[in-house]
């Protein structure tokens, strides 16, 4: 499976990039045929990887293989679809206030669940403290071990 991480001259994505200090402002999961994400407009969706690939054309899109139980991650991520996008949660990353919301989810607070099935990837249960960044850094130190 893959990670897909993305930036554009967008208005959000120059906000989430100036917000989190990060080159990426958005983090999606792929297997080659499908994609999970949760996206402002849309909440979280799962759609056909060629549809997501036209999506995102005029984007710098920047792939992680990742090596994971991909049963379990796809069962998760299943779980998920439907949840709304959560706004309020860019806020509190930018005044480290915490707006948690179990019903709304933002990209990387959605993917870093999705993954830590077992803890593998994270030790806490911060996820709705998570930028694209900490899943970046977190592929990059898996692949490492």
């Amino acid at each position: 499976m893959k990670l897909l991480f993305t930036r554009s001259n967008g208005f959000v994505s120059r906000i989430i990039r100036w917000v989190t200090w990060h080159n990426w402002s958005h983090v999606a999961l792929t297997d080659g045929t499908t994609v999970w994400e949760c996206a402002h407009r849309v909440g979280c969706v799962q759609l056909p990887y060629q549809n997501w690939i036209s999506q995102h054309s005029g984007d710098e899109v920047f792939e992680v293989e990742i090596e994971v139980d991909e049963v379990a991650v796809k069962g998760r991520a299943d779980s998920r679809v439907g949840a709304a996008y959560d706004y309020l949660g860019l806020l509190g990353y930018l005044f480290r206030h915490d707006t948690d919301s179990s019903s709304r989810l933002s990209c990387s607070e959605y993917l870093s669940w999705v993954l830590n099935y077992q803890h593998q990837w994270f030790i806490d249960e911060h996820d709705h403290r998570r930028a694209p960044r900490h899943l970046f850094i977190a592929a990059y130190a898996k692949e490492q071990r």
